[in-house]
């Protein structure tokens, strides 16, 4: 195997770096004067990515093709994004990247390096869909529904999010009208807060500041606690907002392409754009990000007991990580983008992956044992746009046309298959939501224009033990 040619790269002379000053060519040209910040702005503005119109920083004035910045000064992200621009696509220098990188911060698995997985060949675990209990019906018809107009139909982002606090939910509308300071009409983008028990309705933003087309919202998600709210934006700025005060508290410039998908784990905000590229935000770290896919992150999700992270993109990709060390575990490859994903809700090493349109499945995949990985599919005829593995024995998806569907799952159990009931929003369109309530009892489905609440079976209560020969305190009657 040849190395491919380092184009970019000049060599030097030994004597050259030997020598103890190199002085400047007289015929060349100084190049552009680059600045990186890293300290924070007013508001804890915090920017991730090269400053090009900042003077009040250290500069250098390098007389070279290329430099190598200096790590003591810079974090990650930022020195990767001058020496590997997000729109570089030269394979010739993949290898080059690879070295250096690892040189300069050392070694970080990438994606590329784990070999994927497709269904065709793996073999098939042991799976069986029994029928429903008795009087286990789900109904047809919603209990509620609420008017979204603006609702973005949008498959690429998450403009809905619940809190597991309290199930309040945070709802993203666009193209709303509103009065600004100088009397005039304009529109922009509003978050409402919506909590189901109290049908009560709340704003994020002041009624005369909404954000302009440009600045808009395309994705929220709600801290695990319930008290603040990270707003991914289109012109790539991640906020966090506290949701008492109604207090913007930090604001992250990740770069210029939309933020499509949020999660937090932990004290951590995993955040992906429309480029790819994965970003993780601690408190406690310089921010960092990696490639992870070649088109957007269409979603990521983290396991129930937190040991497992995973990103679904559009290049028909999923990666698992492992959660603490962000070290991937295993990628499997569908036929079309992968929006829907949740894990085994028993903390089990499985994972549910729903495909856009030109797949139509739903495929489980055991990752239990790296090298003996097991699949079984489940065919669904259309676009899978949300998956719910609430449940240990009944996992839910949401379509394309409009339509949920239960099934209910036996794991290690290779029975034949039992029914697979069905439910359907009033208006035919996309679902993009879903999220069950915290007590399981109400199906929450989000789609343009509308926001549909179905009651869903309750949990049959456990059978009253017989009385015995001893009485409470351990005594024969």
């Amino acid at each position: 195997m040849t190395t491919p040619p380092l184009s970019p790269i000049r060599p030097i002379s030994s004597s050259a770096l030997n020598s103890p000053e190199r002085p400047p060519r007289q015929n060349s040209k100084p190049t552009e004067e680059r600045c990186i910040n890293t300290k924070p702005f007013q508001g804890n503005r915090v920017s991730s990515v090269p400053d090009e119109t900042c003077t009040d920083r250290k500069t250098s004035r390098v007389f070279s093709d290329r430099f190598i910045p200096d790590r003591s000064l810079l974090s990650r992200p930022a020195a990767q994004s001058i020496m590997f621009p997000p729109h570089h696509s030269d394979c010739a220098t993949l290898p080059y990247e690879r070295l250096l990188s690892k040189t300069l911060f050392g070694h970080a698995q990438k994606p590329d390096e784990i070999p994927v997985l497709r269904h065709k060949t793996l073999p098939e675990m042991d799976i069986s869909m029994p029928t429903f209990r008795k009087g286990e019906i789900y109904t047809q018809t919603a209990e509620r529904i609420l008017d979204l107009p603006g609702l973005e139909d949008n498959f690429y982002s998450h403009p809905i999010a619940i809190s597991s606090k309290d199930d309040q939910i945070g709802i993203v509308l666009h193209e709303m009208f509103f009065t600004d300071d100088a009397g005039s009409e304009q529109l922009g983008s509003q978050i409402y807060f919506y909590t189901p028990q109290s049908s009560k309705i709340e704003t994020l933003f002041a009624p005369n500041a909404l954000c302009p087309s440009n600045q808009k919202p395309v994705s929220v998600a709600f801290s695990p606690n319930g008290a603040f709210l990270a707003v991914g934006k289109l012109d790539g700025t991640l906020e966090l907002w506290k949701i008492k005060s109604k207090k913007r508290i930090s604001e992250f410039k990740l770069g210029n392409d939309p933020i499509v998908s949020l999660i937090f784990a932990g004290n951590k905000i995993f955040a992906g754009d429309h480029l790819g590229r994965l970003f993780e935000l601690d408190p406690n770290k310089p921010t960092r990000y990696w490639q992870a896919h070649q088109a957007d992150i269409c979603n990521i999700v983290l396991s129930s007991n937190g040991k497992y992270l995973a990103t679904g993109g559009n290049d028909n990709k999923a990666i698992i990580y492992d959660a603490n060390t962000m070290e991937v575990l295993t990628q499997f490859e569908m036929g079309a983008a992968i929006r829907a994903i949740d894990f085994d809700p028993t903390g089990a090493p499985r994972v549910a992956l729903g495909g856009g349109e030109a797949d139509s499945r739903i495929c489980i995949l055991d990752f239990s044992d790296l090298q003996k990985q097991k699949i079984y599919e489940i065919p669904t005829g259309s676009q899978v746009t949300n998956i719910l593995w609430k449940k240990k024995n009944r996992m839910i998806s949401t379509h394309r046309d409009g339509s949920y569907r239960v099934y209910p799952i036996e794991i290690g159990r290779p029975l034949p298959l039992g029914n697979i009931q069905k439910g359907k929003i009033p208006n035919p369109n996309r679902i993009l939501f879903a999220a069950l309530q915290s007590q399981n009892d109400t199906l929450i489905l989000g789609a343009p224009e509308t926001l549909s609440f179905f009651p869903m079976p309750k949990e049959p209560l456990p059978k009253p033990q017989a009385p015995g020969l001893l009485d409470p305190w351990g005594k024969i009657r």
